[in-house]
């Protein structure tokens, strides 16, 4: 069998039908028409190519398609703007521009230790260490003045300092030690048996020269427990015998106050010397 430049079978010999017949079949079978039978074959004849068979099978089968209302075919329906290649490109950069900035601002900027919770801000962690100790010490020392304001703000580090470093320690010995304020003082660290704490809670000055904080929440080794087993936890002496979520610390004498705002430990206080309150002039 040979072919001319345009794929027009020459010859019409019984090798060269059979060979047209097949790649019709195959055409027809490729392209989802039907079958052509031996029938369908043989109504062909000899002299036809198969591109001309090809082409006649396509006519006989090809579906038929309902008349247009009216008589007559309405044109193709003009694409909308917005689906034109150029408003696609310009959406499709559009939202690559807010989802590179939505992942920037969630996971490859670096987050700050606190985060914005009912439109209050967490502060972060505040080591307590011994240079806040010694601040602390000289800030209270200043603050017994007799021309001190009547009022200074401390840290939560400080307030930490107070209950778990003071001289007359009435906790237990805590290491690590952090802590934050917010609406509630919060303080973290690892006991003596290598257990891990956090606890949450209010303040207040119970009497002169101490102070208690009232714990709001207690939780041990990633356990929440109930906060009245705060003083069997992490108080010393008689205390520790009882369940309270009340620990007290000692607190200058002229402290009058606690109150947290903003992150910071207010401190209110007097004038106090030898005992009892300095008469003011």
């Amino acid at each position: 069998m040979s072919a001319n430049v345009r794929g027009r079978i020459t010859g019409n010999t019984p090798r060269v039908v059979r060979v047209r017949n097949r790649c019709l079949t195959a055409l027809a079978a490729r392209r989802s028409l039907p079958i052509p039978t031996a029938t369908d074959l043989a109504t062909l004849g000899d002299s036809v190519t198969l591109v001309e068979a090809l082409q006649q099978w396509e006519r006989l089968h090809r579906p038929v398609v309902a008349t247009p209302r009216g008589g007559f075919e309405l044109p193709p329906r003009p694409i909308a703007r917005w689906r034109t290649p150029f408003a696609l490109k310009v959406a499709g950069v559009a939202i690559a521009g807010l989802l590179g900035f939505f992942v920037g601002e969630q996971v490859l900027l670096p987050h700050s230790d606190a985060r914005a919770l009912g439109g209050s801000v967490e502060h972060p962690w505040i080591m307590v260490n011994d240079s806040v100790t010694e601040a602390l010490n000289e800030t209270l020392f200043r603050s017994r003045a007799a021309n001190a304001s009547e009022e200074l703000s401390l840290t939560a580090a400080d307030l930490a300092a107070l209950v778990f470093r003071s001289p007359r320690r009435r906790v237990v010995v805590v290491d690590s030690i952090e802590a934050r304020a917010d609406s509630l003082l919060a303080v973290r660290g690892q006991l003596a048996g290598k257990s891990a704490f956090e606890l949450q809670g209010t303040l207040r000055v119970l009497r002169r020269g101490i102070g208690e904080l009232e714990v709001k929440s207690l939780v041990v080794d990633g356990v929440a427990i109930d906060p009245t087993l705060s003083t069997r936890l992490l108080a010393r002496g008689r205390p520790r015998t009882e369940n309270s979520d009340r620990l007290r610390f000692d607190i200058p004498l002229n402290v009058t106050s606690l109150s947290l705002f903003a992150g910071e430990v207010r401190v209110s206080r007097d004038q106090y010397r030898g005992g009892a309150p300095v008469n003011r002039r």
